[in-house]
């Protein structure tokens, strides 16, 4: 897998969108690749609408990263469960 490339800027959409990009890769290299589509960020325009965009973006920033949070639990879960025990079973 090579490195992704970081977003440079501050913006919530532009890291939103980087964040999606990181969460597809890593699900992809972990061998559970993400099929089916992902909404597209649509860029807020303005910063000072007032309209709660970073507020959404911040939110579904925070959701990936709870998602991919518990698929690396799960997936360490299962190379767990798969592992001989210390009694040689």
């Amino acid at each position: 897998m090579k490195p992704l490339e970081p977003p440079g800027t501050n913006d919530p959409d532009t890291l939103t969108a980087a964040g999606v990009t990181a969460v597809k890769a890593m699900s992809a290299a972990a061998g559970h690749p993400i099929k089916g589509p992902i909404a597209k960020v649509q860029p807020s325009g303005s910063a000072s609408s007032g309209s709660g965009t970073s507020f959404t973006s911040i939110g579904l920033a925070g959701g990936l990263a709870v998602a991919a949070l518990a698929a690396i639990a799960l997936i360490g879960i299962g190379i767990r469960r798969n592992r001989p025990n210390e009694l040689g079973e």
